[in-house]
């Protein structure tokens, strides 16, 4: 039996989310190879080859020229659109860094330019898995939508919500689910109060 083509992915730059979530997430993929590298400052792309591997490009026109199924666009909020259209122009799929940019002209662009493409465009809006977002969504659902529900992170980077239970930052070594570690601030007439 024949064995699947793994998809070849390219990470436009290598910064903390880079670092953090799209590089190890990828290197844990089976599916995946960590194909291309790329970062304004160069080193910080040799960094990252050196754990995960790939070919460390000089720009994001000489890494959307490669083979590659898609790219990872992790750079500058200003930079998203102008990455993400070249790695479209040149025929790959592209989930971009929230937020999708920072104009609306440039996020229409960014659409239009995935249906002209016949590519996929995806912003990586992960949050909206969380269970504490969940659970807004049911509050509001069930015409609770009179409150504001701001949400307020209770840590820098929660995990995964349908992991396993962690150990949480300031919380004297007791464990919980990853979905407590997010505080819904309810915001009334009186008073803040969590749900």
């Amino acid at each position: 039996m024949e064995k699947e083509r793994k998809l070849k992915i390219g990470v436009i730059g290598c910064g903390a989310i880079s670092v953090r979530r799209h590089l190890p997430e990828y290197a844990a993929n089976e599916n995946v190879e960590i194909a291309a590298l790329y970062n304004r400052t160069r080193s910080k792309a040799e960094d990252m080859q050196k754990k995960y591997g790939g070919i460390v490009c000089g720009s994001v026109e000489e890494m959307v020229a490669m083979d590659l199924d898609a790219v990872s666009v992790c750079t500058a909020n200003a930079m998203h659109a102008h990455d993400t259209i070249l790695a479209l122009q040149a025929g790959k799929h592209v989930l971009c860094e929230k937020p999708m940019d920072v104009t609306i002209e440039k996020c229409t662009a960014m659409v239009e330019e995935a249906r002209k493409a016949g590519k996929l465009l995806m912003i990586a809006q992960n949050q909206r898995f969380s269970s504490a977002h969940k659970k807004a969504h049911d509050l509001i659902a069930e015409g609770q939508s009179e409150r504001c529900c701001p949400l307020r992170p209770s840590s820098a980077t929660p995990d995964r919500s349908d992991g396993p239970a962690r150990k949480t930052r300031g919380s004297s070594g007791r464990t919980q689910p990853a979905w407590e570690r997010w505080r819904i601030w309810v915001s009334t007439r009186q008073t803040l109060r969590t749900i």
